[in-house]
């Protein structure tokens, strides 16, 4: 908790001093989410309910109000392929440890149902092998050498086979979405052909995962029935907006984890209460309509300039990066606790923004005139 803030600290920081005078690209949104996060504080403060923990979405604020900064820094720096051997890092070190017998700590789930997990979190490990899988179809796509495509493939397979073993149907979801924001940013010509390679590579992976591995997905998916499978999340979302609609300013910032603090108390003798699993809902029960508005405007906004950016991008693998984690983003607010995991939420808003301020900058330089792109120089002397 004190590592993180010190280390974004510091990155922004040598990005101020690098590129001490630049201003935000688009300064109006960010100013609006800090603007509604001090009303939630004051709201809070009234409450009596203000923990400085509770606050860690502030994270993300210096992100959108320097991101143009931290692009520009960074502008050397081949950020897409750095991201991309990073995840490959990630994805072989725990395929390895899951070829050779997980520790019981990575374990989750019964004995009918297992789901490795190497992050702390099921879905922030497939959210993390989920991009990486994008990301090197992407360049499985733009390289031509066989044996280069030979082990992208390879490794497009651990990804997607890493996605399966944790069981979470949101990977899938994100998987759609992301294709759906690339069909969405391609050339007309190129949708139908990418859709039909896109749900033949899906279907085969899946198959071949559940006949060679285990059908715990497939399992899950389609067939096992609400008892054995479902965790009662609807009757969960429901009390939480039943709760969110008695108090419509809030409970304060933190409320939820407070109310579970000591175990899952029963709602209806069958279902346990749980965390929403639903972002705008959390924020709607701990922030009231100013946290509604807060979420909706912060992801909003992201996709949106995900989309431009993601339609004037003409690399392959830097538009797959950006569909890929804009995507995650999306399903994990929508069926997870995305902005729970704010370290995790944060490195990869942070890459998302510097990759939309880097893709934007780009298509201004090449729909500049010829003259004002060129590179400042000094004059020749008059002879």
């Amino acid at each position: 908790m004190l590592v993180f803030p010190f280390a974004l600290a510091a990155l922004l920081g040598a990005a101020l001093v690098r590129v001490p005078r630049l201003p935000a690209r688009e300064p109006t949104v960010p100013l609006l989410l800090a603007a509604a996060l001090a009303v939630v504080l004051v709201l809070d403060a009234v409450l009596g309910e203000v923990d400085p923990l509770d606050y860690r979405i502030a994270l993300l604020l210096p992100i959108l109000f320097f991101g143009s900064n931290l692009a520009r820094a960074a502008e050397r720096v081949r950020l897409a392929e750095l991201a991309w051997w990073s995840l490959t890092a990630y994805v072989v070190a725990t395929a390895a440890l899951a070829w050779f017998a997980p520790p019981p700590a990575f374990v989750r789930g019964r004995a009918d149902l297992v789901r490795l997990d190497f992050s702390g979190s099921l879905v922030a490990h497939a959210g993390l092998c989920t991009i990486h899988l994008v990301a090197t179809l992407a360049r499985l796509a733009a390289h031509r050498g066989a044996l280069v495509r030979f082990g992208h493939g390879g490794l497009a397979l651990l990804a997607g086979a890493m996605v399966l073993a944790t069981g979470t149907r949101t990977a899938l979801a994100a998987l759609f979405l992301s294709f759906a924001f690339d069909f969405a940013a391609s050339r007309p010509s190129r949708p139908r052909r990418r859709i039909l390679v896109y749900a033949t590579g899906l279907c085969a992976a899946i198959g071949l995962y559940s006949i060679s591995v285990s059908d715990d997905f497939v399992e899950r998916l389609f067939f096992g029935s609400g008892a054995d499978w479902s965790s009662g999340r609807l009757a969960s979302q429901l009390f939480w907006l039943l709760l969110a609609l008695e108090r419509p300013w809030g409970s304060g910032f933190g409320a939820v984890r407070e109310r579970l603090r000591d175990g899952r108390p029963s709602l209806d003798g069958t279902n346990h209460l749980e965390w929403p699993h639903n972002e705008p809902l959390r924020f709607f029960v701990e922030a009231g309509v100013v946290g509604l508005f807060f979420v909706g405007l912060l992801v909003g906004w992201l996709v949106r300039r995900t989309l431009r950016a993601a339609r004037c991008e003409r690399d392959e693998e830097r538009r797959a990066l950006l569909s890929a984690i804009a995507a995650d983003m999306i399903t994990q607010c929508l069926f997870q606790n995305y902005f729970n995991n704010i370290y995790y939420a944060t490195t990869l808003c942070t890459l998302l923004v510097v990759l939309i301020e880097q893709a934007e900058r780009r298509d201004e330089t090449t729909r500049a005139p010829a003259h004002a792109r060129a590179p400042l120089s000094n004059p020749a002397p008059a002879t």
